[in-house]
């Protein structure tokens, strides 16, 4: 049999570098690696890998990085979650970018403008909104647009979980409550298997945006974030 060795970064890059080389000293058999990347990120600690010959799974694209990837279908299924968002009777329809070296976000991006594109809806430069990747980045996008006075979005596309939670924790600050939809999309299926629902004053469908990497390329999971405002 295999014994696995587990390794934490703790999101610190110093400590990521440092546990690749404990595990490449240990010999191991091979790594799976979900990398943390940055604007600034130096990603050269992960030429050891290839240099020691030992094979290389990643859970996230790293540009001019060669190695096998375990994914979701990112611009798939962020066509899949604004299509249907899209079927809901939502004309303007704001995505909360990530950061702009995440391969995960331009492959979001791309699908939110296709879809939109293809329901013949605009998708003007104030339609995406930059957020990141945290909690709290989610909260002061939403404060910064929902407090206020321009045209507001009836719906939102979340880069993420964590910026979707965000973004409801500043829309229930300021009163608007949420129903929260949880979707699972299984290949062609597409099929809503958990609703929670919250009694509102201000009406919310909200779809929160999650990835989860399947054994299968095509069990994809994933959410959005959509809401109502006024109704």
């Amino acid at each position: 049999g295999y014994t696995v060795l587990l390794g934490s970064s703790e999101l610190q890059p110093d400590r990521e570098k440092s546990s690749i080389e404990a595990l490449l000293r240990q010999r191991v058999d091979g790594l799976i690696l979900s990398p943390l990347q940055g604007s600034d990120a130096d990603m050269s600690h992960l030429s050891l890998i290839s240099q020691n010959q030992v094979p290389l799974v990643l859970l996230e694209k790293v540009a001019n990085v060669a190695a096998n990837v375990v994914d979701i279908r990112n611009e798939g299924a962020a066509f899949e979650a604004v299509s249907y968002l899209i079927g809901l009777g939502h004309r303007r329809i704001a995505y909360y970018s990530g950061p702009d070296y995440s391969m995960h976000n331009r492959e979001r991006l791309t699908g939110y403008r296709r879809a939109m594109m293809e329901h013949g809806l605009p998708t003007s430069a104030s339609g995406v909104r930059q957020a990141g990747v945290y909690l709290a980045d989610g909260y002061a996008a939403a404060k910064a647009q929902f407090s206020g006075s321009g045209e507001r979005p009836t719906a939102v596309f979340c880069f993420n979980d964590l910026v979707a939670i965000g973004v409801m924790n500043a829309l229930m600050e300021g009163g608007i409550f949420v129903i929260l939809v949880l979707f699972l999309f299984v290949a062609e299926l597409r099929t809503a298997l958990i609703v929670v629902a919250s009694l509102p004053i201000t009406f919310l469908a909200t779809f929160i945006v999650m990835g989860w990497a399947g054994i299968s390329s095509n069990l994809m999971s994933l959410g959005g974030l959509a809401f109502s405002v006024g109704m």
